[in-house]
């Protein structure tokens, strides 16, 4: 009976221990507005559970919580303050390759602007944190703010899988088939396809071990009085958790460690906001033609793009029996069709789950995807950076939708992908299959996002179970090219040595032939 009691005791303690909330810190210096938009469910999820939750990022919160503390960083490295629009039409496809040998640089602007702010270096040094969550967009100084407080790291990806994953954390590479997350190749992939997928992800890998960490250690070894600090690969191998906004529905089927979570979704909802009465005094005058809505998200401005971009719209538009709600942030053309609402802040889900809503004119943005299959809304995809390329055509192989180029888009194209989806109905029918997909989960994407936070936390430990041992191995020897270096290198030298021991053998038996043919030559003319 003692004993009992003394173990309820022990257990007691040991959950008030816990209960009373980790300090967790959100590192989101490299990213856009919508990466905390991806993590914002989480964040509000944990301070519920009574966590204590800080969030750092250049960007300052258009909708702040009282319970989470923020920081915001110099706005000089904020991603969002790129025109992805005006690069997207001058490099076309080379916009890509530009942006992504960027990121060591932002990598670095972000450490610089938290490790030389004297407020956010007193923040660092009063604070004591338990879990720091990063983005997993070249935000790896925060490895070097974990190790200082001695907390856990849980790496978030705000899409799918990035390209430096793979060798970071120990699974297979799956470039075989598995398109490159940021150029847009279509699947399935050809030879050369493979190739390109191959090399990128020892690339990006390249891009951070070679580019970015060396500079990074010093400052952090330097600000931070931390000499003794092992290297960031060290460091960026052992993560708690990783976290990633993506679901095998909607994406593709991998294979993916323990240690990997997909929690896409955690921003759709079927509590919806209201509409503006404009608005919806708008859409209900749509008659049995509903309506369309287009938004290119917050980060492509296309009020501020070419006058043929918008011309080509406003065209295929105005000769259009139906209606449309554009995200436009500005003054009202002259020009626009008077069958156009626009608005600079639209309540996204509520018209996506509007049963008006005949499709759905997006960037190809993962979260605007999400919501669409989460509706059950068709999409026309107009890709311009990031991953929304392979977005786009992931949602046009699977005939979710239809994928347009926004640098060669025309009136023609634009009405044509319009009667193309309002007259077939396969893909109405495709997103709602990917819907019920999409939703069919044992439980909510953010709840389970929190159950692994807590998990990683009480068991603080034995984590690493969660992580590969492929971990510890060479980028050659995941990939077993080592082993099929041998195994080449055995046939080779097999083969070589069959030819030299036929050729030996021929040699003998063609010896003794000539030696026999002079013997007989010899007798007879003796």
């Amino acid at each position: 009976m003692k004993i009992t009691w003394c173990a309820s005791l022990v257990l007691l303690l040991g959950l008030a221990s816990f209960s009373h909330g980790a300090n967790i810190l959100f590192y989101f210096g490299v990213s856009t507005y919508s990466h905390r938009i991806t993590a914002w469910p989480l964040v509000e999820a944990l301070v519920e559970k009574g966590h204590k939750v800080t969030f750092l990022q250049a960007a300052e919160n258009k909708n702040p919580n009282p319970k989470v503390e923020e920081l915001v960083l110099n706005d000089t490295v904020s991603v969002g303050a790129m025109d992805f629009l005006d690069m997207k039409l001058k490099f076309g496809s080379m916009m890509m390759p530009i942006l992504v040998h960027m990121l060591p640089e932002l990598g670095d602007m972000a450490c610089r602007a938290t490790l030389n702010d004297p407020k956010m270096l007193t923040w660092i040094n009063s604070h004591k944190v338990d879990v720091v969550v990063i983005d997993s967009l070249f935000n790896d100084c925060a490895l070097g703010l974990a190790y200082k407080w001695n907390a856990q790291v849980v790496i978030f990806g705000t899409s799918t899988v990035f390209e430096w994953w793979a060798d970071d954390y120990g699974f297979p590479a799956e470039t075989n088939w598995i398109a490159d997350t940021h150029f847009g190749q279509n699947m399935p992939l050809s030879f050369l396809g493979r190739v390109f997928s191959t090399l990128m992800t020892l690339h990006m890998r390249l891009m951070k071990n070679v580019f970015l960490y060396p500079r990074l250690e010093v400052m952090l070894k330097e600000k931070l009085n931390m000499p003794e600090m092992p290297s960031l690969a060290e460091l960026n191998s052992k993560p708690s958790l990783v976290l990633m906004n993506t679901h095998f529905s909607e994406e593709l089927a991998r294979s993916l460690p323990p240690l990997i979570i997909p929690v896409g979704g955690m921003h759709c909802t079927d509590k919806l906001q209201k509409i503006p009465q404009d608005m919806e005094k708008f859409i209900n005058g749509s008659g049995p033609e509903g309506f369309i809505y287009v938004s290119f998200g917050s980060e492509i401005k296309v009020v501020s793009g070419p006058k043929y971009v918008r011309d080509a719209f406003f065209n295929a538009f105005r000769n259009s029996k139906a209606r449309f709600i554009w995200k436009w942030d500005g003054p009202r053309p002259d020009d626009m069709p008077p069958n156009i609402f626009i608005a600079s802040w639209i309540p996204q889900q509520s018209l996506l789950a509007h049963p008006a809503i005949k499709i759905f004119i997006t960037h190809g943005g993962l979260l605007s995807i999400q919501e669409a299959l989460y509706h059950s809304v068709p999409m026309i995809s107009f890709p311009v950076f990031a991953e929304q390329d392979y977005n786009a055509e992931r949602v046009h192989r699977t005939k979710r939708g239809i994928r347009l180029e926004i640098t060669s888009v025309t009136q023609e194209q634009i009405e044509g992908a319009v009667h193309a989806i309002l007259t077939d109905d396969t893909y109405r029918k495709n997103v709602k299959t990917a819907s019920r997909l999409f939703k069919d989960r044992p439980q909510k994407p953010v709840e389970t996002a929190v159950w692994w936070m807590e998990y990683i936390m009480r068991n603080k430990e034995d984590a690493s179970v969660l992580r590969p041992l492929a971990v510890t191995q060479w980028w050659f020897q995941r990939r077993s090219l080592d082993v099929w270096a041998f195994i080449f290198s055995v046939i080779v030298l097999s083969f070589v040595l069959s030819i030299l021991v036929f050729k030996k053998l021929l040699s003998c038996c063609c010896g003794k032939k000539e030696a026999k043919t002079k013997i007989k030559t010899k007798s007879k003319k003796q």
